[in-house]
């Protein structure tokens, strides 16, 4: 199995959960906190290696190298390049809200070496100077970009993009983008959810579960995406075979799948 690159900031994650979402004006006290290293690069990452694969975690190292060195994984990056802090507040129905603060800039000296595979996450200015065109198989999340991803530089290097379910006001929208994307020649997934993924050729059923927290499922899809697609999977049946994983891991507290 290839050895696969993934890219984008970190986040250092506070995590509360609480009986009810949070109203405006209102103060919660929550039933159990925790502090984690996060981000989808971070996640995705964690996701691929539980799952038995081989990779690496390109990202800003400033201020977190000790909660990096916990992943389980090798880190590279930049040591003067940052990250986000962001507050996550997860209800027991599994509804969650999430302020971050703005990504540092993207000051990165390092380039990555040439490698098989690479999933550039949400942070696309970053991912853009990282990877450069080191990478024969360049796979985008593209967050909640939406339909912006078409205009994005690094789109030139995609092979496939996976769109998250923000970004978009309706399905005729992502089914344009998925058009978009089809017409150069880039295979094209859009996320929705509890609902079923969209795709080129038509819908991916996402399995029904008894959501506790939805917390970085995304990025989970995209990790075991990864895994699939990097143990001989045709695109499809890795997006089809990542949905189960994704939705298993929405049945226990955390981001990472048991």
């Amino acid at each position: 199995m290839s050895t696969v690159q993934f890219v984008g900031t970190a986040s250092r994650d506070s995590v509360f959960l609480t009986r009810e979402p949070l109203r405006a004006d209102q103060k919660l006290h929550a039933t159990s906190s925790r502090v984690d290293i996060g981000g989808p690069a971070v996640n995705a990452a964690r996701t691929f290696a539980r799952l038995g694969g081989r990779g690496s975690l390109w990202t800003g190292k400033k201020g977190i190298e000790t909660m990096l060195t916990g992943l389980g994984l090798a880190v590279e990056g930049d040591p003067d390049y940052g990250y986000r802090e962001s507050a996550v507040i997860v209800t027991e129905g599994g509804q969650r809200q999430i302020v971050s603060s703005a990504p540092p800039p993207p000051r990165t000296t390092l380039r990555m070496p040439a490698c098989a595979f690479a999933l550039a996450c949400s942070d696309l200015d970053f991912s853009q100077w990282v990877v450069g065109d080191s990478a024969e198989t360049l796979v985008i999340d593209s967050g909640t970009s939406g339909a912006a991803i078409l205009s994005h530089p690094i789109l030139e290097r995609a092979s496939i993009v996976i769109a998250g379910h923000g970004g978009f006001a309706d399905d005729v929208e992502r089914r344009a983008m998925l058009r978009a994307l089809e017409s150069r020649s880039i295979t094209g997934y859009c996320s929705r959810g509890p609902a079923a993924i969209l795709s080129q050729n038509g819908e991916i059923p996402v399995p029904v579960v008894d959501a506790i927290d939805t917390s970085g499922a995304g990025d989970v899809l995209h990790g075991a995406f990864m895994y699939f697609l990097t143990r001989g999977a045709d695109p499809d049946d890795a997006i089809r075979a990542a949905a189960e994983v994704a939705s298993t891991s929405t049945t226990h507290l955390g981001v990472t799948p048991d």
